[in-house]
């Protein structure tokens, strides 16, 4: 899972945003997100290995139409991301949320890795906390 956008859903549920696509994926979809008044999908990503993000709550979005809000569960509307093609699709992104803030120092380190834009700023984190980093223009890590 990569990401890591706070945000405040329709339901005042505040999530943490993360995409199941690998880092070297989101790039091209880099933009400026002028409904969300946002940058989506930069050169800078927080990766989570998918069962340590299940743990912490992690679930899928739900690309539903809006009048499928009021049938949701109260612990499903988190999930809601409003899908209305071709005006409005971003399945593209592939996001899962936790709803809650995450604590990046309740995981393992090895389920952890920062996606950096240079080597030089992925070697700072690694000299700051136990987690794996590396730039986006560096070999995949398998």
């Amino acid at each position: 899972m990569t990401g890591g956008i706070r945000q405040v859903d329709r339901s005042r549920v505040h999530a943490v945003c993360f995409s199941e696509l690998p880092p070297q994926a989101g790039h091209p979809l880099h933009h400026y997100d002028a409904a969300r008044h946002r940058w989506l999908f930069g050169p800078y990503a927080v990766c989570i290995a998918r069962h340590a993000a299940e743990a912490l709550g992690a679930r899928p979005v739900l690309y539903l139409p809006d009048e499928a809000w009021k049938g949701l569960a109260d612990n499903d509307r988190f999930r809601f991301q409003l899908h209305q093609p071709p005006q409005v699709d971003r399945t593209r992104e592939r996001e899962w949320r936790i709803p809650a803030d995450v604590d990046l120092r309740r995981l393992e380190p090895r389920d952890v890795l920062f996606v950096t834009r240079t080597a030089a700023e992925a070697a700072i984190i690694r000299k700051i906390g136990p987690w794996r980093a590396r730039a986006v223009d560096a070999t995949p890590i398998a």
